[in-house]
């Protein structure tokens, strides 16, 4: 039997094991040679039209409820090439087929602690696909697979009590060892979900994805402000994730990081992370396409739609009352007593339920709300007028402290600003009033 798997490795709880030309197992400083075949894997066939589109491969129940395979295919480009896929407890893993057959290399991985040599196997499995999907008269028709049965319950407290909201839920019928689970909350308050009972969630605003690790009933727990004003919450619980494009987000990024591949905070929102890490994975898994999110990086993924029975009994909702926020009085203006805050000062009135204050124009003082004293104001001495500023007539006056004095002798004043000659006649400028005589005819002067 030639060897497959080129390098394999995993580790689970303290447990490695190495496939390098021989399968190796490590558990702590042990090393042991495999020799014993891991049990055949159960093979499920997809049919459509009558072949076999693609096999659903299982653990097989009980036998390996302690073992994780880390499973890859002997032929050369066959269904899975030479990259190992890991199928963990009783998860199923559905690849794409081509061709009449082919051949698995599977690589048993205990998950206990405490594991002796027997934990590790490794072993080929034929996996024929002649007869898997068989004829029923019409070559188009495909043999329906029975599917199981999986309830979902839900039941909320009465009411919620001191910000916290509690419930308890429930799977029944064909539970699988994992499934997942996602919530949704209106109004979109709850600030922290807290689950017990296996469950492992992620929340964003009002939508929780949660992984479901044991069949089992757990208990939940939802943080809301207290001071969140009177209403109903809702809650709904649903099988698989629910049609809302921040679950659909949320899932998908939880899946590439369970897968090895970064794609950053589970918070809904895709970003560059998560488009890097899901380009990675497509093209590890050699799916080509310019669509986002084929059909076949979701089986790679394992996040196709949860199909059962009875679709009817996936999905439950339940409500809890949000009762009315405690009475917080204003310390400053009012007195609580009992249910109702009392203004602390007379004269008083209320402003809101919980605060008072003093109507306007008064203040508190001595216990009471009173007028406010108007502040008395001595009035302000009025300036005296400005002087108008006196400008003297440079050619008759000169200026002399407050007032203008004539420049020339035998002048006198017009005008507080103005003087002239008493004869009457213009002033030479540097010489001032001069008389003028005339000569008259026939003897006699006048001046």
């Amino acid at each position: 039997m030639a060897p497959i798997f080129k390098r394999v490795a995993g580790s689970i709880g303290n447990l490695r094991c190495l496939v390098k030309g021989v399968a190796l197992c490590v558990a702590g400083p042990l090393l042991a040679e495999v020799t014993q075949p891991c049990p055949p894997l159960q093979v499920e066939a997809v049919c459509k039209g009558g072949a076999v589109e693609a096999v659903t491969l299982r653990p097989p129940r009980g036998v390996a409820s302690n073992l994780s395979f880390a499973v890859t295919s002997q032929d050369k480009g066959g269904v899975t090439g030479d990259k190992a896929h890991l199928l963990s407890g009783n998860q199923s893993m559905t690849l794409p087929v081509k061709g009449g057959a082919f051949t698995l290399a599977v690589l048993g991985l205990e998950s206990q602690e405490a594991a002796d040599n027997s934990a590790c196997c490794f072993s080929n499995q034929t996996v024929g696909l002649a007869g898997l999907c068989a004829e029923t008269g019409a070559p188009d028709e495909a043999v329906e697979p029975v599917l199981p049965d999986v309830a979902i319950g839900l039941e909320m407290s009465e009411s919620c009590n001191a910000g916290t909201c509690a419930g308890v839920l429930t799977l029944t019928g064909d539970v699988p060892e994992q499934i997942q689970l996602s919530l949704t909350i209106a109004p979109a308050i709850v600030r922290d979900v807290q689950a017990g009972g296996g469950l492992r969630c992620e929340q964003t605003g009002g939508a929780v994805l949660c992984d479901w690790a044991k069949p089992a009933q757990a208990e939940l727990v939802f943080r809301i402000p207290r001071s969140q004003p009177e209403g109903v919450l809702e809650i709904c619980a649903q099988t698989g994730v629910a049609a809302e494009p921040r679950l659909r987000a949320m899932a998908l990024q939880a899946a590439l990081n369970a897968k090895g591949y970064d794609a950053g905070k589970v918070d809904g929102l895709i970003g560059p992370a998560t488009r890097s890490a899901l380009a990675q994975m497509k093209a590890d898994e050699g799916i080509t396409g310019e669509e986002m999110l084929p059909e076949a990086a979701l089986r790679a993924l394992g996040l196709s739609d949860f199909v059962d029975a009875n679709p009817q009994n996936n999905r439950m909702c339940a409500t809890t009352l949000i009762p009315k926020p405690p009475l917080v009085c204003d310390k400053r203006s009012t007195v609580q007593s009992g249910e109702a805050c009392l203004c602390r000062l007379r004269n008083m009135v209320r402003v809101s339920e919980r605060a008072c204050a003093c109507p306007k124009g008064t203040v508190a003082s001595g216990g009471a709300c009173v007028k406010r004293k108007q502040p008395q104001t001595t009035p302000r001495p009025k300036k005296p007028a400005a002087a108008t500023a006196l400008v003297c007539d440079r050619k008759t006056t000169v200026q002399r402290g407050t007032s203008c004095a004539c420049r020339y002798s035998g002048m006198r004043k017009v005008s507080a600003t103005k003087c002239r000659c008493s004869n009457g006649l213009p002033a030479l400028p540097g010489v001032g009033c001069v008389n003028v005589t005339l000569s008259l005819p026939g003897g006699g002067d006048k001046p």
